[in-house]
């Protein structure tokens, strides 16, 4: 283990936790990957968290010398109250008013920040990544779900009531399909990984066109194998990746339109299919920006790639708006 400030990051993710220890050049000095249980009705919030604690004690215990960590930072797929360190909604969790912070609080001795997964993406990428020497950014997270974290005058931005940055949340179709957040036509339902997934079974059940993948079991189909299929050629896969994209580039339009931010960067698993997904989405959205900032946004990927909202969760205490909300006297 490397000497000087080490910070523990926890993402907890629609399907996978990720935990790792960061120095204060956002260097992952260790980490580990556990499932993240999102069935409601076997395993409760607290029985999640739980196992999540149980991971990081396990990955702490595995080095060969026990680190001084300054503080812990977590990341969450919903809205959160800083101030509480509690997790308002994560629909894609099913959790709602979860007290987080407290719950790691019976656990770890440590200032405890609690944020949202795409705001620490935001936060890694400003200070490690492509948003380095900018002072603007929205980093919009392609997963399970579709986040935005913004960071404006160098500091994150969540609006005055924690939300802003609800980019999946946007609507894109007037009365459109149903979102998880319990409203309908949002670029969440259309272009997540999730989205893409559930659209091809639906088209699939439907007969509406065949597919080189009809052979695989319809429940086992993954969305790597969509576009795995699309490279193939596979009519359908292309077809629904392609609508995903175009319905994402409405909503980066709009956000760009609307923020004027330096950069937007992409992260998540989604925007690690470059030719398929990135390559179009990035000339969709030129295509269709107020022509004034084509030249002048930058459009790009996340360099810290998938460890960007581990990294910018264990610097979460770094942000100015964190101090104060830690549960815990001092700072880091």
């Amino acid at each position: 283990m490397s000497p000087g400030e080490i910070y523990l990051g926890i993402d907890i993710g629609g399907t996978k936790t990720n935990i790792g220890l960061v120095d204060t050049k956002g260097t992952v000095l260790a980490q580990r990957r556990i499932p993240t249980s999102t069935n409601a009705h076997c395993q409760s919030a607290e029985q999640d968290l739980q196992s999540i604690i149980q991971g990081t004690q396990e990955l702490i215990t595995e080095l060969n010398s026990k680190p001084t960590i300054r503080s812990i930072g977590i990341g969450v797929p919903g809205t959160v109250d800083r101030s509480l360190g509690e997790v308002v909604f994560a629909p894609n969790l099913n959790w709602r008013h979860v007290p987080i912070r407290d719950f790691f609080a019976k656990t770890f001795d440590l200032p405890i920040c609690v944020g949202q997964d795409t705001e620490a993406a935001a936060w890694g990428e400003f200070l490690f990544g492509a948003g380095r020497d900018m002072r603007d950014i929205a980093c919009i997270t392609i997963g399970t779900g579709i986040g935005c974290g913004l960071v404006i005058g160098g500091q994150l931005y969540k609006g005055r009531f924690g939300t802003a940055g609800e980019i999946g949340h946007t609507m894109v179709e007037k009365a459109g399909l149903a979102c998880n957040c319990g409203r309908s036509g949002c670029a969440e339902a259309y272009a997540s990984g999730t989205a893409i997934l559930k659209r091809f079974r639906e088209a699939v059940q439907a007969g509406q066109k065949s597919s080189l993948l009809q052979h695989m079991e319809l429940d086992k189909i993954t969305t790597r194998d969509i576009f795995s299929g699309a490279k193939a050629h596979d009519l359908l896969s292309e077809a629904v990746i392609k609508d995903a994209v175009e319905y994402l580039s409405m909503a980066l339009t709009n956000l760009v339109n609307l923020m004027c931010p330096e950069a937007v960067i992409l992260s998540g698993g989604i925007s690690q299919q470059r030719e398929l997904f990135v390559n179009p989405l990035i000339e969709q959205t030129y295509a269709r920006m107020y022509s004034v900032l084509v030249d002048k946004v930058k459009i790009t990927t996340a360099e810290l790639g998938t460890n960007a909202p581990l990294i910018g969760a264990a610097m979460l205490c770094k942000d100015p708006s964190y101090q104060g909300s830690m549960g815990k006297e001092g700072k880091s």
